[in-house]
């Protein structure tokens, strides 16, 4: 038989040990389609909702480690990624709504299986790079272009100098771009975006009012 695409919704159970995930699930993805003999089948990944009481300050998370490595699965060919850290249900780890979550993965659908104009997902950074004090990640996936969903400052990113903690940024839309700063960090090393159970203040959206993949960047390092 042939498929037209496969949907994944997994990953709690992996998420205190995340660090490989992304390896590991697209070695799987590749070797399933080996075994089928369908070298560009669809892979639509659905990203770990949010969970829990929201955080103060930035903090280490192993569920925006595991968002941030689905992200990376995601960099293979023909493989979407249906975001949900804002629809889930921060008192239950598999939300009974499942209609939300089902909109977003026949959203990614169109554009991935049937070839619909997108952006069927939510923005992706695409670069990073340092000028001066601030960061600038470019993004793809923005439709007609980047904003956000409450009118505010962009919320959810935190940054670190190369001897600090992450804190808080402030951050500005341009064009497809987000330049992200803090007064004092004058040498940003490393960038994160809702990296937290439940990133309440994050908003990026794009034009389709789809949200922005959990992420994370570190100078020297870089994502992919």
């Amino acid at each position: 038989f042939t498929m037209k695409g496969m949907l994944w919704y997994q990953g709690e159970s992996n998420a205190s040990h995340a660090s490989d995930y992304g390896t590991s699930l697209k070695t799987m993805i590749q070797q399933w389609r080996t075994l089928f003999q369908q070298p560009e089948l669809p892979f639509l990944i659905v990203q770990l909702p949010n969970l829990g009481r929201a955080e103060d300050q930035p903090k280490e998370s192993w569920w925006g480690e595991m968002r941030h490595q689905q992200w990376l699965a995601s960099s293979l060919p023909f493989v979407g990624l249906a975001v949900t850290w804002d629809i889930g249900d921060p008192d239950e780890t598999h939300p009974r709504n499942k209609a939300d979550f089902a909109s977003r993965l026949y959203q990614v659908a169109r554009e991935l299986a049937y070839h619909e104009p997108g952006p069927g997902s939510g923005p992706l950074p695409t670069d990073f790079a340092v000028d001066g004090h601030q960061l600038v990640i470019t993004f793809s996936g923005i439709g007609k272009g980047l904003r956000t969903r409450n009118g505010d400052e962009p919320g959810g990113f935190a940054i670190k100098g190369t001897d600090g903690e992450f804190v808080w940024a402030h951050a500005t839309i341009k064009g497809n771009q987000v330049l992200v700063s803090h007064p004092d960090i004058l040498a940003p090393v490393a960038v994160r975006f809702a990296w937290a159970m439940n990133p309440t203040t994050a908003n990026l959206v794009n034009s389709r009012n789809l949200p922005a993949t959990t992420f994370e960047w570190k100078k020297n390092e870089g994502t992919k």
